[in-house]
């Protein structure tokens, strides 16, 4: 408690009259360094350092000293912590098996990743797992400076998780504009091969989730307009089953195929009737050439009404 609460001079008090410094929380098993570290409490950190305290500890979450410290952002603490020998690349041991610098990454702590990667933490470290590195969580969480970061000291721009997706490809999906910017700006192609699995593109992703402006970024940096994903659906087909009407306007301004259809031979204009998108199929109708049959709309009207 008194660690939590800051008091360096009655920590170190105790300690001098025989307190147990490894002494652990039962639930959590965090010591007194640990509960220091993620409170951001420094001038503990120092006391406790100094009298011995065991800076490799986990506690039941298998978080070290130093990742607490990093996922805080506590520079400071960071520092201390390393100039006493923590270790820089320590892995939770946890199936994820995070490094510092990702926690400081995926938190959006600058400085503390800066502080990490001078001191030499390994900027491409993988998870065993799911393969994401320092850039891809922070891309996923839309960390714009920490990626940045991370790109000028040389972070693969273009790794692939366990997902297939790249940094940019994370960035769509959470529509984070600033870091998709960040990220084509420093080179990352527009048009990287599409998910293995699904292939999705950087566009087709932002399409389908309704992104308008990232759409329109990943545009203005020449992604190719009518790419299919594994079902046969455009960007445009996407963005008319999902609804996003701002995105299908822009897409067909930036001459998308109005009447391209899914392997299904499912059109655009259909995609939205179906789902009942009344405002996406008031504009296509204006734009289409093609309109389903008759006995394609009464077959849809009655498997609606069935169910």
């Amino acid at each position: 408690l008194l660690a939590t609460a800051g008091h360096a001079s009655i920590v170190l008090r105790l300690i001098e009259h025989g307190a147990n410094i490894e002494a652990q929380s039962e639930r959590t098993k965090d010591t007194a360094l640990s509960l220091a570290c993620s409170g951001g409490r420094q001038d503990v950190v120092e006391v406790l350092l100094k009298n011995g305290a065991n800076r490799e500890h986990r506690n039941v979450s298998d978080y070290t000293a130093l990742s607490l410290a990093a996922s805080g952002g506590y520079v400071t603490i960071i520092k201390l912590l390393l100039s006493y020998g923590a270790e820089i690349n320590s892995r939770t041991g946890s199936k994820l098996g995070i490094t510092p610098l990702m926690l400081a990454s995926m938190n959006g702590h600058v400085a503390a990743v800066k502080l990490l990667l001078d001191m030499g933490a390994d900027i491409n470290a993988q998870i065993e797992t799911n393969r994401n590195t320092a850039l891809t969580l922070a891309c996923f969480q839309g960390r714009a400076e920490v990626v940045s970061l991370l790109v000028d000291r040389k972070a693969n721009i273009e790794h692939r998780a366990k997902t297939g997706l790249t940094p940019l490809m994370e960035s769509a999906s959470g529509g984070y504009v600033d870091v998709g910017r960040v990220l084509l700006e420093r080179g990352a192609d527009v048009n990287a091969l599409p998910v293995p699995t699904s292939k999705d593109t950087a566009l087709t992703i932002a399409a389908d989730k309704g992104h308008h402006k990232f759409v329109e970024l990943l545009l203005l940096y020449g992604a190719t307009i009518d790419v299919r994903n594994k079902k046969g659906a455009t960007p445009l087909w996407l963005a008319c089953n999902g609804g996003h009407l701002e995105v299908v306007q822009l897409l067909i301004t930036r001459f998308a195929n109005p009447d391209s259809s899914d392997s299904r031979k499912v059109s655009c204009l259909m995609a939205a009737f179906r789902k009942g998108h009344i405002k996406v199929v008031k504009y296509l109708v204006r734009q289409v050439r093609q309109f389903p049959s008759d006995t394609d709309c009464r077959r849809l009207i009655n498997t609606i009404t069935d169910k």
